[in-house]
């Protein structure tokens, strides 16, 4: 049966909770538990969206709370273990550009993480009418980069809110099979984590809220590393 028979604050998000028990109180924990994982979760505590979680109690002696605990620290590792994926706002605009500058607009747009939604001439000019989307974290700076890369042939855009996407990416991939090392090369985990964007938007929202992050643990070893060569010497 459903968790509650009434939507709840994460019922917008579409996080979902079966809860497989007879008993009232372990149920009240159970969905406590989900909601404070819904509410911050494992990658950087920030809300889950669309998750669905199947929990079965079988029925030990935990208390309300040590229950609660248990299915939040039980609905974070799944996450992590189904494949977690970064939701970023977007936003869309649409800009003028002479035709000569369309291809600068096109690299500014890649470089920056956008896409082109729709590409049109406008009749009697020679102009083509660019509707572009752009994720939220590639969109500081946008109209004055725009300027210098066209010369100022593309108009500064008005930039509006357009809803959200999923970036497909693992934020912890890393290569692991043969295959994978022969085509992207057998290096360190940090190499290919600085340029995975998933990874680095992760981080700075991390860096924000004053989280642990990666870079603190490789200065950390960097450190050690310095203290034992001068033990060596």
């Amino acid at each position: 049966a459903p968790a509650s028979s009434t939507p709840g604050p994460r019922a917008a998000r579409g996080n979902l909770l079966r809860a497989e028990t007879d008993d009232a109180a372990a149920r009240a924990a159970l969905i406590a538990g989900f909601e404070r994982a819904c509410a911050a979760g494992p990658l950087a505590e920030e809300p889950l969206y669309g998750c669905r979680f199947d929990v079965k109690w079988t029925g030990t002696s935990d208390d309300g709370e040590a229950l609660a605990a248990k299915c939040r620290r039980g609905c974070r590792a799944a996450v992590l273990t189904g494949g977690a994926r970064v939701v970023e706002e977007a936003l869309e605009s649409e800009i003028h550009c002479g035709l000569a500058h369309v291809g600068k607009l096109h690299g500014l747009l890649a470089k920056r993480r956008g896409r082109v939604v729709d590409e049109e001439p406008l009749e009697g000019t020679e102009l083509f009418c660019v509707r572009a989307r752009l994720p939220a974290s590639g969109c500081a700076g946008f109209g004055a980069a725009l300027l210098e890369w066209t010369q100022g042939a593309a108009t500064a855009p008005l930039l509006a809110p357009a809803g959200f996407d999923v970036l497909e990416v693992d934020p912890f991939w890393s290569p692991s099979t043969e295959d994978e090392r022969e085509e992207h090369g057998d290096l360190a985990v940090s190499v290919f984590a600085a340029s995975n964007p998933a990874r680095a938007l992760v981080n700075a929202v991390r860096r924000r809220k004053g989280l642990a992050l990666d870079e603190r643990v490789l200065a950390k070893n960097a450190e050690a590393q310095k203290g034992n060569a001068r033990i060596k010497a």
